[in-house]
């Protein structure tokens, strides 16, 4: 139910390990944690791990694949959304 604010970013050498990345990975959103940043050629890619998963993600994000890092949270901010989703569509998301 929370919302976050999201920057989105082409400058890839300024994200750093610690910061929280949104990407898409397959047909999914997802908010996860970098844990590490790697050269790859003349790009970078990043591993990166929920913050309530006790493992890392077993893919390797790419550049291509990133939306933006997390700036900020608006705690229960999207509940609301949430609702009208699940009231109109019967999808919980």
């Amino acid at each position: 139910g929370d919302m976050i604010l999201i920057e989105k970013t082409g400058d890839y050498d300024k994200i750093q390990e610690g910061e929280v990345l949104v990407y898409q990975h397959g047909e999914v959103i997802v908010v996860h944690r970098i844990q590490e940043k790697r050269a790859h050629g003349d790009e970078h890619v990043f591993i990166t791990k929920g913050d309530a998963n006790a493992e890392a993600d077993s893919w390797i994000i790419s550049q291509k694949d990133i939306i933006g890092i997390v700036r900020g949270k608006i705690t229960a901010f999207g509940f609301p959304t949430l609702w009208f989703n699940e009231l109109f569509n019967g999808e919980k998301i």
